[in-house]
């Protein structure tokens, strides 16, 4: 009994040995899948771009603004002249953070009665950045606040002042209260459309190819083209009624809000799902059964999780990874899903990310079909 077990042993040892594709992804998928997160999220958040509103122009108040420029975590580079100003910066994802320094800054800080606070207006649609940003401008002005403790218990000869002297009053735009779950269900929802498409696009053709239908419709008076649009049909409703499914619990169910057109929403999932319908059929194209297409769909969600601010911010990113996460559609998507959803933002506003995502499609497009006519012919 114990031969024949090694025999079956053996044998089970050299089919997998003989799979090669296989072997590469169980070695590569895991390994790779540990760099490209740890580079994606392992690093900290700096140099958050942040904007400051200096209404009192003192001593005190340019003292205050050094020290946050000072931090590791925040960039000043912007300074303001009004609060209004602020709002286009932060609508369009250019400064995650706004300090507002109120007149009478300086005089209240030599005054042993007066409290004053410092407004901060906040990028609440990108939780990472906002709690990093507000946890690093509350560090900076509760030491400041304690030298200007120190300074006034010296003019009082010793005595102890009453009170905090500066109260932080963060205020997060597009996200009130700094929900974590509006960051990551947004970008489920981009996650969930992505592997959904794919997979319903991909293993259908193959499981076709297995069973040797696919080369039944192929002597059927249909094109080529219209074979490859039939069969990119069925994929494309599937994804878009899963997305529509899954929106409606991320809004009724965890309180998602959407903010901008829905119209608007839908019009660029269903020119994601055409992009990401490319891709499934290059994917059909070369693989040869259902279990290497599965485990393409496997790498490839691994590669948009790292690259699509998934989990960590682009910006936050290594500058390689940067760059190469402009080739990758749910980068792009992403942003104009939270854009729309969290920050009300419109088409016009998102015109990078849509001429982006649509170059990226049709390129995608091209590939698909040539690699999909090749593997008919």
């Amino acid at each position: 009994m114990l031969g024949r077990t090694v025999t079956l042993v053996v044998k089970d040892f050299r089919q997998f040995l003989r799979d090669r594709v296989l072997i590469i992804f169980i070695l590569a998928g895991p390994t790779l899948q540990l760099v490209l997160l740890g580079q994606a999220t392992g690093a900290d958040i700096t140099r958050l771009p942040a904007a400051v509103l200096d209404e009192d122009q003192t001593s005190a108040s340019r003292a205050l603004t050094v020290a946050l420029d000072n931090l590791k975590e925040l960039d000043i580079t912007n300074r303001l002249d009004d609060i209004e100003e602020a709002r286009p910066f932060l609508d369009r994802g250019e400064i995650s953070l706004a300090v507002l320094i109120p007149p009478g800054f300086g005089e209240a800080l030599r005054s042993p009665q007066e409290r004053v606070s410092v407004q901060v207006l906040v990028d609440g649609s990108n939780i990472l950045g906002a709690l990093t940003a507000v946890g690093a401008a509350e560090g900076a002005i509760s030491h400041f606040a304690q030298d200007s403790v120190i300074e006034r218990r010296e003019l009082l000869g010793g005595g102890n002042p009453s009170g905090p002297m500066l109260d932080l009053r963060p205020i997060g735009r597009f996200n009130p209260d700094l929900v974590h779950n509006h960051y990551i269900l947004s970008a489920q929802l981009s996650l969930i459309v992505h592997v959904v498409t794919l997979l319903v696009a991909s293993v259908g053709i193959v499981r076709e190819r297995e069973t040797g239908t696919l080369e039944q419709l192929m002597v059927t008076p249909l094109t080529r083209i219209e074979l490859i649009v039939g069969k990119a049909t069925l994929p494309m409703l599937v994804a878009f009624v899963d997305f529509v499914a899954m929106l409606a619990i991320v809004v009724w169910v965890f309180g998602v809000p959407v903010k901008g057109s829905l119209a608007s929403l839908l019009a660029v999932t269903l020119l994601f799902i055409v992009a990401q319908l490319t891709w499934g059929l290059v994917i059909s194209a070369v693989s040869a059964t259902q279990q290497q297409a599965i485990l393409l769909i496997f790498m490839i969600a691994i590669l948009n999780v790292a690259f699509s601010g998934y989990l960590a911010a682009v910006e936050n990113m290594p500058l390689p990874m940067q760059l190469a996460s402009n080739f990758f559609p749910i980068r792009h998507y992403l942003t104009m899903l939270r854009g729309i959803m969290l920050k009300g933002a419109n088409l016009a506003s998102l015109q990078p990310q849509l001429f982006a995502l649509t170059g990226l499609g049709i390129a995608s497009l091209v590939i698909s079909v040539r690699s999909f006519r090749k593997r008919l012919e």
